[in-house]
């Protein structure tokens, strides 16, 4: 009891507030607590995982920057908060037709101390720990084929940066007391009670979307870079298969948020539904091959008849898959430029998928001799320009085929298998001037074009024939 009354002591008093032992008491142990963790944090242990990390010296300064101003921020607060004074009778309020806020001194501080915070955590979170730990692997052939790791883990970098903020934002509207309805139309008339259904745009509604979609975007990475890609691992899934996965995965979780979205704003979905049919028919027949490109993107990822990192001739454009969306398709050519061609001229046209059921496919080289070669020997050479090729395979075993008697020359094909499908073109030069070499050095020559062309003596005729 004693003990009470002395912490209850006042020690300081005037008309506007008073200042008890305890309250300094408590205020002295929270800020030498929060001291402390300054000091192991700052001094002591982040300098040396920064210099384990190799980080620079300006981002050093800016986490260090972050943590001083607020561990000052967080001290003030507690010193307003344990002082005693009643804060209430100095309010501002501002007040006028579409919304309210209220400041305080102690709110302001709080509200200053936790903008801060939501900076420290989304640099120091980021860079030091999630992703400098977890970056992209780059013997995944999802990132070296495409980028779609790096890409995803760019965008999740982001997400959780505006998800931090938006929390934050909504903690302090919530502090702030704000209050701000920006925008208020009807909607309809509700059948159950004849009342006008209202829509109404505010300052919360506005951050807890925002804080969905985010939420989102950053549940699609956590799920894939650690759920789905371990069960990729045990499973051997094979790269097309994990990026439809993964793509269906993202679109249900953005469906779920949409849903959400909805929901948080006040929307009654049936009745926009049914409000919107006619609409949505209008624009259906007048964006039909855009839906079409839409479903047969949607198609294309349940199918699988191609997938990411397939190589494919579509309409005369050669080369492998970069990426599946929802409209169109990335094909990157030999050139490393890329081709976009919409989903539905992939469903519907033939192509050519050499990758579809292998990673190995079957090419030929054609070459012509002179008549007289020695055609035993013709075929060993062929055998060992192919074998002596570092890209081509040993099984299955190349072999060779004689095609045709030809007009002027012995036509052979060399055929042999191999996985470099984009640099076929490099595979087969470099066997046509490996044949080219074996055969100077075996004396076999390769034919010019030739024709023969007979001459006939041309016989006179003796009839007379009438001037004209």
């Amino acid at each position: 009891m004693e003990r009470n009354l002395f912490l209850q002591r006042v020690i300081f008093e005037n008309d506007q507030f008073s200042t008890t032992i305890g309250g300094v008491l408590w205020a002295l142990i929270l800020i030498a607590l929060y001291g402390l963790i300054y000091f192991l944090v700052v001094r002591r242990w982040l300098p040396r995982y920064m210099e384990s990390e190799a980080i620079h010296q300006p981002e050093r300064r800016r986490i260090n920057r972050l943590f001083f101003v607020s561990t000052t921020l967080f001290s003030l607060y507690i010193l307003a908060a344990n002082s005693g004074f009643d804060f209430s009778r100095f309010q501002l309020q501002a007040q006028s037709g579409s919304g309210s806020i209220q400041l305080r001194v102690d709110t302001v501080l709080l509200s200053l101390w936790l903008i801060q915070l939501s900076r420290l955590l989304s640099v120091v979170f980021i860079e030091l720990f999630l992703w400098k730990r977890y970056t992209p692997d780059q013997k995944n052939p999802v990132a070296v084929i495409s980028g779609i790791a790096e890409d995803r883990s760019v965008k999740a970098k982001r997400a959780f940066k505006w998800f931090v903020y938006t929390l934050v934002a909504i903690i302090v509207s919530d502090i702030l007391n704000i209050r701000y309805e920006f925008y208020t139309f009807e909607l309809g008339r509700n059948d159950a009670d004849g009342g006008q259904i209202e829509f109404s745009i505010t300052v919360r509604k506005i951050l807890e979307t925002m804080q969905i979609i985010f939420s989102a975007q950053l549940l699609a990475w956590l799920g894939i870079r650690y759920f789905l890609s371990k069960a990729y691992e045990r499973r051997a899934i094979n790269l097309g298969s994990q990026f439809a996965i993964n793509q269906l995965f993202t679109y249900l979780l953005y469906f779920l948020a949409l849903l959400f979205v909805l929901n948080v704003i006040g929307v009654n979905i049936s009745v926009v539904v049914g409000g919107t049919a006619a609409l949505l028919l209008g624009v259906g027949l007048g964006l039909q091959q855009t839906f079409n490109d839409f479903f047969s993107g949607i198609l294309l990822l349940f199918e699988r008849s191609v997938e990411v990192g397939d190589i494919v001739d579509v309409e005369g454009v050669n080369g492998r898959v970069k990426r599946i969306g929802l409209r169109s398709s990335e094909v990157q050519t030999r050139e490393n430029m890329t081709v976009i061609v919409p989903n539905s001229k992939i469903v519907v046209n033939s192509i050519t998928n050499w990758s579809h059921n292998d990673d190995i496919a079957r090419f030929k080289v054609s070459v012509g001799v002179a008549y007289g070669s020695n055609t035993q020997k013709i075929k060993e050479l062929l055998l060992e320009a192919v074998a002596s090729h570092d890209k081509v395979l040993k099984f299955p075993v190349p072999f060779v085929r004689f095609t045709n008697f030809g007009a002027s020359s012995l036509d052979f094909e060399v055929h042999f298998w191999t996985k470099e499908f984009l640099a076929l073109d490099d595979v087969r030069s470099d066997i046509r001037f490996s044949i080219d070499n074996l055969f100077r050095k075996n004396g076999i020559d390769i034919p010019f074009p030739q024709q023969d062309v007979w001459i006939r003596p041309f016989k006179q005729q003796n009839d007379h024939i009438d001037p004209v």
